[in-house]
């Protein structure tokens, strides 16, 4: 598992940055929010992140914060719930709201 990525950021859209760690470029996908939050090409970040293996992919997820990733494994760990939809939800919606969503 990859837990987290430091490096220069060499694109970034409105749901996915690529970091530059080690001379290797890595795709994540991310929520808006994270897009919009982090700073721009050419800038040092770290994103936490989540890989998804499946059977015909292999899918990297990244966020800006450590709780943001643990809400996202959340998200996903419910039945019918898959990573574009988590990823959709945390668009949104901070894990504070999430969790009192939850408990309720």
């Amino acid at each position: 598992m990859i837990y987290s990525l430091t490096g220069k950021i060499i694109k970034k859209t409105l749901n996915a940055v690529v970091i530059c760690c080690g001379g290797v470029g890595y795709y994540a996908q991310c929520p808006a929010s994270v897009a919009g939050a982090l700073p721009g090409v050419g800038n040092e970040a770290t994103i936490y992140t989540v890989m998804n293996v499946t059977e015909n992919d292999v899918s990297l997820y990244g966020f800006a914060a450590e709780e943001q990733r643990d809400c996202f494994k959340m998200l996903t760990g419910v039945t019918g719930v898959g990573p574009k939809a988590a990823l959709s939800i945390l668009s949104i919606m901070t894990p504070e709201k999430i969790a009192l969503a939850a408990s309720s």
